[in-house]
């Protein structure tokens, strides 16, 4: 699960992190989490996260995208569903 943020450098770490341990073997998926409108780049956290990810070359099917969570809670309870829908 990664968290979304606005903030590039922080986002650069985070989707390099998902994209190495998903390299790895260390996880089969990755859900990228955040509704926040991205500025400068028109998307939500999610959608940037997800775009950079298949940039990186992580199938686009090993990603999940949850596109509403607007805070730290939000992205953990929006999550769950999604964890649990694919085990």
């Amino acid at each position: 699960l990664v968290f979304g943020t606005c903030l590039e450098w922080k986002a650069c770490s985070r989707w390099t992190t998902g994209a190495k341990l998903y390299k790895a073997g260390i996880v089969e998926n990755i859900i990228v989490s955040g509704g926040v409108i991205v500025p400068r780049i028109g998307l939500t956290e999610a959608e940037w996260f997800r775009n950079n990810l298949i940039e990186l070359g992580i199938p686009e099917d090993r990603i999940f995208m949850e596109n509403k969570a607007t805070n730290t809670a939000e992205n953990t309870d929006f999550s769950l569903p999604i964890l649990k829908n694919n085990n």
